[in-house]
Protein backbone atom coordinates (compact mmCIF):
# COMPACT_ATOMS: atom_id res chain seq x y z
CA UNK A 1 0.00 0.00 0.00
CA UNK A 2 1.33 3.10 -0.73
CA UNK A 3 2.25 5.82 2.00
CA UNK A 4 0.73 9.69 2.21
CA UNK A 5 3.45 12.33 1.63
CA UNK A 6 4.04 13.75 5.03
CA UNK A 7 2.57 16.79 5.84
CA UNK A 8 4.00 19.77 7.40
CA UNK A 9 2.85 21.78 10.55
CA UNK A 10 3.34 24.97 12.11
CA UNK A 11 2.67 25.17 16.21
CA UNK A 12 2.63 28.52 17.27
CA UNK A 13 1.97 27.50 21.44
CA UNK A 14 4.96 28.72 23.09
CA UNK A 15 5.29 24.81 24.80
CA UNK A 16 4.48 22.32 22.02
CA UNK A 17 5.01 18.74 22.01
CA UNK A 18 7.49 17.09 19.04
CA UNK A 19 4.54 15.78 16.92
CA UNK A 20 1.01 15.98 17.26
CA UNK A 21 -2.33 14.98 16.34
CA UNK A 22 -4.18 15.90 13.60
CA UNK A 23 -7.51 14.96 11.46
CA UNK A 24 -5.68 14.02 8.63
CA UNK A 25 -2.43 11.96 8.18
CA UNK A 26 -0.86 8.41 8.08
CA UNK A 27 -2.67 6.17 9.94
CA UNK A 28 -6.19 7.70 9.98
CA UNK A 29 -7.20 10.50 11.94
CA UNK A 30 -5.02 10.31 15.22
CA UNK A 31 -1.91 9.73 12.17
CA UNK A 32 1.07 11.78 13.28
CA UNK A 33 3.42 14.16 11.58
CA UNK A 34 7.04 13.99 11.49
CA UNK A 35 8.73 16.75 13.50
CA UNK A 36 10.00 20.13 11.24
CA UNK A 37 13.63 20.75 11.85
CA UNK A 38 15.04 23.86 13.05
CA UNK A 39 15.70 26.56 10.45
CA UNK A 40 19.60 27.47 10.84
CA UNK A 41 18.55 30.88 11.00
CA UNK A 42 16.27 30.32 13.89
CA UNK A 43 18.90 31.59 16.35
CA UNK A 44 19.25 34.92 14.42
CA UNK A 45 15.63 35.81 13.38
CA UNK A 46 13.61 33.29 15.84
CA UNK A 47 10.47 33.76 13.56
CA UNK A 48 8.29 31.56 15.59
CA UNK A 49 8.86 33.47 18.64
CA UNK A 50 6.72 36.28 19.74
CA UNK A 51 9.35 40.18 18.74
CA UNK A 52 10.98 38.13 15.85
CA UNK A 53 10.11 39.93 13.11
CA UNK A 54 10.71 43.31 15.47
CA UNK A 55 14.07 42.45 16.04
CA UNK A 56 15.08 41.10 12.51
CA UNK A 57 13.28 44.86 11.52
CA UNK A 58 15.34 46.56 14.12
CA UNK A 59 18.44 45.33 13.45
CA UNK A 60 17.85 46.11 9.45
CA UNK A 61 17.17 49.83 10.59
CA UNK A 62 20.46 50.05 13.00
CA UNK A 63 22.53 49.09 10.01
CA UNK A 64 20.94 51.57 7.84
CA UNK A 65 21.65 54.16 10.13
CA UNK A 66 24.83 52.78 10.78
CA UNK A 67 25.98 53.28 6.94
CA UNK A 68 24.12 56.16 6.52
CA UNK A 69 26.55 58.29 7.98
CA UNK A 70 28.16 60.05 4.91
CA UNK A 71 30.48 62.78 6.22
CA UNK A 72 31.78 63.17 10.40
CA UNK A 73 29.99 65.32 12.24
CA UNK A 74 33.34 67.05 13.08
CA UNK A 75 34.48 67.72 9.36
CA UNK A 76 31.25 69.35 9.09
CA UNK A 77 31.69 71.66 12.07
CA UNK A 78 35.46 72.61 10.22
CA UNK A 79 33.93 73.48 7.59
CA UNK A 80 31.35 75.40 9.03
CA UNK A 81 33.88 77.44 10.84
CA UNK A 82 35.78 80.65 10.09
CA UNK A 83 39.27 79.18 10.17
CA UNK A 84 40.41 78.87 6.98
CA UNK A 85 43.10 76.36 7.66
CA UNK A 86 40.87 74.28 9.60
CA UNK A 87 38.71 74.25 6.39
CA UNK A 88 41.65 73.56 4.17
CA UNK A 89 42.89 70.71 6.23
CA UNK A 90 39.17 69.07 6.46
CA UNK A 91 38.87 69.72 2.35
CA UNK A 92 41.90 67.81 2.11
CA UNK A 93 41.10 64.92 4.32
CA UNK A 94 37.78 64.55 2.04
CA UNK A 95 39.83 65.03 -1.21
CA UNK A 96 41.75 61.64 -0.27
CA UNK A 97 38.55 59.70 0.63
CA UNK A 98 37.69 57.79 -2.44
CA UNK A 99 34.02 58.86 -1.16
CA UNK A 100 30.74 59.87 -3.92
CA UNK A 101 29.04 61.30 -0.25
CA UNK A 102 32.26 63.55 -0.10
CA UNK A 103 31.87 64.39 -3.37
CA UNK A 104 28.66 66.00 -2.91
CA UNK A 105 29.41 67.58 0.01
CA UNK A 106 32.39 69.86 -0.86
CA UNK A 107 30.57 70.39 -4.57
CA UNK A 108 27.34 71.71 -2.39
CA UNK A 109 30.19 74.01 -0.61
CA UNK A 110 31.77 75.31 -4.17
CA UNK A 111 28.37 75.79 -5.42
CA UNK A 112 27.05 77.81 -2.21
CA UNK A 113 24.41 75.98 -1.24
CA UNK A 114 26.14 74.31 2.06
CA UNK A 115 24.89 76.49 5.20
CA UNK A 116 24.26 76.01 8.73
CA UNK A 117 20.47 75.47 9.64
CA UNK A 118 19.51 77.79 13.26
CA UNK A 119 19.53 74.09 15.38
CA UNK A 120 23.81 73.94 14.37
CA UNK A 121 23.64 71.53 11.68
CA UNK A 122 25.35 71.63 8.61
CA UNK A 123 22.75 70.87 5.60
CA UNK A 124 22.64 70.95 1.69
CA UNK A 125 19.94 72.63 0.07
CA UNK A 126 18.92 71.44 -2.77
CA UNK A 127 15.76 72.56 -5.01
CA UNK A 128 12.52 72.78 -2.44
CA UNK A 129 14.62 69.82 0.32
CA UNK A 130 17.00 70.45 2.69
CA UNK A 131 19.58 67.52 3.56
CA UNK A 132 21.12 66.91 6.68
CA UNK A 133 25.10 67.44 5.32
CA UNK A 134 26.05 64.06 7.70
CA UNK A 135 23.99 61.61 6.26
CA UNK A 136 22.22 62.98 3.01
CA UNK A 137 18.84 62.26 3.99
CA UNK A 138 15.94 64.62 3.98
CA UNK A 139 15.17 67.48 7.04
CA UNK A 140 11.30 67.23 7.35
CA UNK A 141 10.40 69.81 8.68
CA UNK A 142 12.81 71.75 6.77
CA UNK A 143 14.67 74.23 9.26
CA UNK A 144 14.86 77.81 8.96
CA UNK A 145 17.32 80.46 9.54
CA UNK A 146 19.78 78.72 6.78
CA UNK A 147 23.05 80.66 6.99
CA UNK A 148 25.26 79.78 3.61
CA UNK A 149 29.15 78.94 4.13
CA UNK A 150 31.18 81.41 2.71
CA UNK A 151 35.03 80.64 1.29
CA UNK A 152 37.82 83.16 0.78
CA UNK A 153 40.36 82.67 -2.89
CA UNK A 154 42.29 80.69 -0.83
CA UNK A 155 39.67 77.90 0.38
CA UNK A 156 38.31 78.37 -2.87
CA UNK A 157 41.59 77.39 -5.06
CA UNK A 158 42.20 74.32 -2.09
CA UNK A 159 38.42 73.19 -3.04
CA UNK A 160 38.18 73.34 -6.92
CA UNK A 161 41.70 70.59 -6.45
CA UNK A 162 39.83 69.08 -4.05
CA UNK A 163 36.82 68.82 -6.67
CA UNK A 164 39.49 67.64 -9.32
CA UNK A 165 40.12 64.95 -7.30
CA UNK A 166 37.11 63.31 -5.94
CA UNK A 167 35.73 63.64 -10.19
CA UNK A 168 38.24 60.30 -10.03
CA UNK A 169 35.90 57.92 -9.18
CA UNK A 170 33.54 59.01 -11.44
CA UNK A 171 31.71 56.49 -13.88
CA UNK A 172 31.77 59.66 -16.60
CA UNK A 173 34.67 59.20 -18.66
CA UNK A 174 34.63 62.83 -19.57
CA UNK A 175 34.66 63.81 -15.98
CA UNK A 176 37.28 61.56 -15.23
CA UNK A 177 39.22 62.19 -17.86
CA UNK A 178 38.74 66.56 -17.47
CA UNK A 179 39.62 65.97 -13.38
CA UNK A 180 42.89 64.44 -14.72
CA UNK A 181 43.67 67.18 -16.64
CA UNK A 182 42.82 69.98 -14.35
CA UNK A 183 45.13 67.97 -11.24
CA UNK A 184 47.97 68.37 -13.51
CA UNK A 185 48.17 72.01 -13.12
CA UNK A 186 46.70 71.96 -9.52
CA UNK A 187 47.82 68.83 -7.01
CA UNK A 188 50.05 68.82 -4.53
CA UNK A 189 51.87 65.78 -2.73
CA UNK A 190 48.94 65.19 -0.94
CA UNK A 191 47.01 63.61 -4.06
CA UNK A 192 49.79 61.03 -4.84
CA UNK A 193 48.26 58.11 -3.17
CA UNK A 194 44.20 59.14 -4.66
CA UNK A 195 46.51 59.87 -7.86
CA UNK A 196 48.12 56.38 -7.73
CA UNK A 197 44.83 54.53 -6.97
CA UNK A 198 42.97 56.25 -9.34
CA UNK A 199 45.46 55.11 -11.93
CA UNK A 200 45.61 51.58 -10.85
CA UNK A 201 41.70 50.96 -11.67
CA UNK A 202 41.73 53.46 -14.63
CA UNK A 203 41.17 51.43 -17.76
CA UNK A 204 41.05 54.11 -20.38
CA UNK A 205 44.69 54.81 -22.19
CA UNK A 206 43.93 58.87 -22.49
CA UNK A 207 42.84 59.66 -18.64
CA UNK A 208 45.86 56.87 -17.60
CA UNK A 209 48.80 58.94 -19.54
CA UNK A 210 46.97 62.50 -17.63
CA UNK A 211 47.01 60.81 -14.04
CA UNK A 212 50.76 60.05 -15.41
CA UNK A 213 51.77 63.53 -16.16
CA UNK A 214 49.82 64.68 -13.24
CA UNK A 215 52.11 62.57 -10.91
CA UNK A 216 55.00 63.86 -12.59
CA UNK A 217 53.96 67.54 -12.18
CA UNK A 218 54.07 66.83 -8.52
CA UNK A 219 57.22 64.14 -7.98
CA UNK A 220 59.21 67.12 -9.78
CA UNK A 221 59.67 69.21 -6.92
CA UNK A 222 60.17 66.02 -4.61
CA UNK A 223 62.79 66.23 -1.77
CA UNK A 224 63.64 62.52 -3.32
CA UNK A 225 66.23 62.32 -6.53
CA UNK A 226 65.30 59.00 -7.88
CA UNK A 227 61.64 60.50 -7.74
CA UNK A 228 62.46 63.73 -9.86
CA UNK A 229 64.20 62.02 -12.15
CA UNK A 230 61.07 59.69 -12.94
CA UNK A 231 59.04 62.68 -12.64
CA UNK A 232 61.44 64.19 -15.36
CA UNK A 233 60.88 60.75 -17.51
CA UNK A 234 57.29 60.97 -17.47
CA UNK A 235 57.05 64.65 -18.78
CA UNK A 236 58.96 63.14 -21.46
CA UNK A 237 55.80 61.90 -22.82
CA UNK A 238 54.02 65.33 -22.70
CA UNK A 239 52.96 66.90 -26.06
CA UNK A 240 51.82 70.42 -24.18
CA UNK A 241 53.82 73.17 -24.22
CA UNK A 242 53.12 74.12 -20.67
CA UNK A 243 54.99 70.56 -19.17
CA UNK A 244 57.84 72.17 -21.47
CA UNK A 245 58.03 75.26 -19.66
CA UNK A 246 57.52 73.52 -16.06
CA UNK A 247 60.58 71.70 -17.56
CA UNK A 248 62.74 74.65 -18.28
CA UNK A 249 62.10 76.00 -15.39
CA UNK A 250 64.00 73.52 -13.47
CA UNK A 251 66.83 74.36 -15.19
CA UNK A 252 67.04 77.97 -15.03
CA UNK A 253 68.59 79.30 -11.60
CA UNK A 254 67.58 80.90 -8.19
CA UNK A 255 68.66 83.98 -6.40
CA UNK A 256 72.11 83.01 -5.34
CA UNK A 257 72.81 81.67 -9.32
CA UNK A 258 72.68 78.23 -7.97
CA UNK A 259 70.78 75.87 -10.38
CA UNK A 260 66.73 75.33 -9.24
CA UNK A 261 68.11 71.39 -9.82
CA UNK A 262 70.81 70.55 -7.80
CA UNK A 263 71.39 67.12 -8.87
CA UNK A 264 72.89 66.52 -12.77
CA UNK A 265 71.09 62.82 -13.64
CA UNK A 266 67.85 64.58 -13.62
CA UNK A 267 68.85 68.05 -15.49
CA UNK A 268 70.11 65.49 -18.39
CA UNK A 269 67.22 63.60 -17.81
CA UNK A 270 64.89 66.79 -17.58
CA UNK A 271 67.36 68.30 -21.28
CA UNK A 272 66.22 64.83 -22.62
CA UNK A 273 62.27 65.29 -22.15
CA UNK A 274 62.66 68.46 -23.50
CA UNK A 275 64.02 67.67 -26.63
CA UNK A 276 61.11 65.13 -26.74
CA UNK A 277 58.61 67.92 -26.53
CA UNK A 278 59.95 70.02 -28.58
CA UNK A 279 59.85 67.05 -31.62
CA UNK A 280 56.57 65.80 -30.60
CA UNK A 281 55.56 70.26 -31.11
CA UNK A 282 57.44 70.31 -34.54
CA UNK A 283 55.53 67.24 -35.65
CA UNK A 284 51.92 68.85 -34.99
CA UNK A 285 53.19 72.08 -36.46
CA UNK A 286 54.21 70.71 -39.57
CA UNK A 287 51.02 68.42 -39.65
CA UNK A 288 48.90 71.67 -39.19
CA UNK A 289 51.38 73.75 -42.13
CA UNK A 290 50.83 71.04 -44.40
CA UNK A 291 46.82 70.95 -44.07
CA UNK A 292 46.67 74.69 -43.85
CA UNK A 293 48.68 74.64 -47.47
CA UNK A 294 46.36 71.98 -48.51
CA UNK A 295 43.10 73.98 -47.69
CA UNK A 296 44.20 77.09 -49.11
CA UNK A 297 45.43 75.47 -52.19
CA UNK A 298 42.09 73.53 -53.06
CA UNK A 299 40.21 76.97 -52.66
CA UNK A 300 42.76 78.23 -55.26
CA UNK A 301 42.31 75.66 -56.74
CA UNK A 302 38.53 75.66 -57.37
CA UNK A 303 38.75 79.47 -58.25
CA UNK A 304 41.12 78.74 -60.92
CA UNK A 305 39.10 76.29 -62.43
CA UNK A 306 36.12 77.95 -62.40
CA UNK A 307 37.22 80.68 -64.27
CA UNK A 308 38.85 78.57 -67.00
CA UNK A 309 35.39 77.06 -67.38
CA UNK A 310 33.91 80.39 -67.70
CA UNK A 311 36.31 81.83 -70.06
CA UNK A 312 36.85 78.79 -72.28
CA UNK A 313 33.02 78.79 -72.71
CA UNK A 314 32.00 82.29 -72.83
CA UNK A 315 35.60 83.88 -74.30
CA UNK A 316 35.22 86.57 -71.97
CA UNK A 317 36.38 86.58 -68.20
CA UNK A 318 33.08 86.85 -66.71
CA UNK A 319 33.40 89.18 -63.77
CA UNK A 320 30.45 87.96 -61.95
CA UNK A 321 32.57 85.03 -61.27
CA UNK A 322 33.98 86.50 -58.02
CA UNK A 323 30.56 87.24 -56.74
CA UNK A 324 29.29 83.51 -56.54
CA UNK A 325 32.69 82.74 -54.67
CA UNK A 326 32.06 85.24 -51.95
CA UNK A 327 28.10 83.99 -51.87
CA UNK A 328 29.92 80.78 -51.51
CA UNK A 329 32.48 82.18 -48.57
CA UNK A 330 29.45 83.47 -46.66
CA UNK A 331 27.24 80.58 -47.11
CA UNK A 332 30.71 78.25 -45.47
CA UNK A 333 30.78 80.69 -42.62
CA UNK A 334 26.94 80.88 -41.57
CA UNK A 335 26.81 76.84 -41.73
CA UNK A 336 30.29 76.83 -39.44
CA UNK A 337 28.29 79.52 -36.98
CA UNK A 338 24.97 77.29 -36.91
CA UNK A 339 27.08 74.40 -36.18
CA UNK A 340 28.47 76.31 -33.52
CA UNK A 341 25.07 77.45 -32.10
CA UNK A 342 23.10 74.17 -32.35
CA UNK A 343 25.63 71.55 -31.99
CA UNK A 344 28.95 72.50 -30.92
CA UNK A 345 30.34 68.96 -30.65
CA UNK A 346 29.89 68.40 -33.68
CA UNK A 347 31.98 71.82 -34.61
CA UNK A 348 35.53 70.45 -35.42
CA UNK A 349 34.05 67.70 -37.31
CA UNK A 350 32.56 70.49 -39.50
Amino acid sequence: MAQSAPTLSINLRPKAAPTHPLPWGEGGPQGRVRERPPSPWSQFVPATRPGGLAWMLATILVFSMATTQAVEPAALTALAADDSDAKIQVIHQLAVSDDLSALKVLDALATGTLGVAGDGRVVIQQDSNVLDAATLLPITPAPDGINTITLNNRVRRALDSALSALRLISPDRRVRLAAAEDLQNRAHEGFLPLLTKASAKETDPDIKIALRLAQGNILLTSNDPSARLSAAQILGESPRAETKTLLLTRLGKDDTGSPVEPDAEVRAAIQKSIAHIDSRLAMGELVGRIFSGVSLGSILILIALGLAITYGLMGVINMAHGELLMIGAYATFGVQVLFQSVSPGMADWY
